[in-house]
């Protein structure tokens, strides 16, 4: 099974080499970011960390089930570095500590990336899953032509083959009859 055009669509060759995550991943963090800012847990308490992960999808690998975030896609790599710029600034050693205003106002543009990233996962914003990915890039998947001879229509129960078994039948017993008649 491959992507017939993968070479063709020099976007979909570099996806590797960028940074993607899954939703869950990314949800978990923000909203342990937000935690630990509301409830000022900042020295006490580790802070969260985002991990990525592969690559859902290769040539030779179909994008897997599931929602998921590239970095190169949309203001996901930009928000996610203003989070952490943010919170390297609450973060500061003792002797550096920032004025109680200033303090407040990063607390408050943090809760307001938070939630502007948490809508935009709600509305599936430059978020990715299989359909989204084949469509973007305009990749077209193709099972091996072994497993496409093993396929039997006219038990299978897609939409589709169900369709095209339907209209086999009709045809068929519309072409019975016009050759009875003659």
């Amino acid at each position: 099974m491959v992507y017939v055009n993968w070479e063709a669509s020099s976007s979909a060759a570099n996806l590797s080499t960028f940074k993607w995550y899954s939703v869950e991943s990314i949800i978990d963090y923000i909203q342990s970011l937000r935690q630990n800012v509301i409830y000022r847990l900042r020295q006490e308490t580790s802070m969260p960390v985002l991990s990525c992960i592969e690559a859902p999808v290769s040539k030779t690998k179909r994008f897997q089930q599931g929602y998921f975030i590239c970095d190169g896609v949309g203001n996901w790599e930009y928000n996610l570095n203003r989070l952490s710029l943010y919170l390297v600034r609450l973060n500061r050693s003792p002797s550096c500590q920032l004025s109680a205003s200033f303090e407040t106002a990063i607390e408050r543009d943090v809760l307001r990336t938070v939630h502007s990233m948490l809508g935009a996962i709600e509305k599936k914003v430059d978020m990715m899953d299989q359909f989204a990915f084949e469509t973007r890039y305009g990749l077209v998947w193709e099972a091996t032509a072994a497993k496409e001879d093993d396929h039997d229509v006219m038990k299978c129960p897609n939409i589709f083959c169900y369709c095209y078994k339907n209209a086999v039948v009709y045809i068929s017993l519309l072409l019975g009859k016009k050759n009875k008649a003659m």
